[in-house]
């Protein structure tokens, strides 16, 4: 029996995240023998049943981080800049959307995240429909997740133009013009 472990480690501001794997293939087949990499303890199979169960097939991100409700986050860079509307259809086309915060922990993840994109002020999936009262009215997710928690920097929103879609920098959201290039985003994939 094989253990296999691979391990995932972020230290952002005072976050840190790891994920282990453990392949499990072969639980049950001939005896241990002892060799490195093999586990001699027989009480591994009874670890957990739900090992056994196919292994998650959403998308992956490479070098990103998993928080405890499961999703997943990075930052994509787009050095020549991406406006709001394309930085949402390729997180879509990757398999997510662009970044919701609806805890604190995803606020300080982002937070972190915007700190470690040093100038780049990543767009986040929050957009204020047209219409919508100013500076503050309006705003939704573009998961459908409603926006209870408040994650704005101060003095913000403030509507300094038509700032329809948000940003994320290291103190919290800004609103900003959705048709201003911004050089990433935060990607999320549930």
């Amino acid at each position: 029996m094989e253990l296999k472990r691979e391990s995932v480690f972020l230290a952002a501001a005072s976050l840190s995240a790891c994920s282990l794997l453990i392949d499990t293939s072969g639980l049950g087949d001939a005896p241990p023998s002892g060799d490195a990499g093999q586990v001699a303890n027989p009480d591994v199979a009874a670890i957990d049943a739900s090992v056994d169960a196919p292994r998650d097939a959403r998308p992956s991100i490479e070098g990103g981080v998993t928080l405890a409700n499961g999703h997943q986050y990075a930052v994509i860079a787009h050095p020549e800049g991406i406006l709001w509307a394309a930085a949402k259809a390729e997180a879509e086309a990757k398999g997510g959307h662009l970044a919701t915060v609806t805890t604190p922990e995803e606020q300080t993840l982002v937070t972190s995240l915007a700190k470690g994109a040093a100038d780049q002020l990543p767009w986040l999936g929050g957009m204020q429909p047209s219409g919508s009262a100013e500076p503050d009215g309006g705003w939704v997710w573009v998961a459908g997740e409603p926006m209870l928690f408040s994650g704005w920097s101060p003095g913000q929103p403030n509507n300094a133009g038509n700032e329809d879609a948000m940003i994320c920098d290291t103190m919290g959201w800004r609103d900003t013009e959705s048709n201003s290039p911004q050089t990433s985003y935060i990607l999320e994939i549930e």
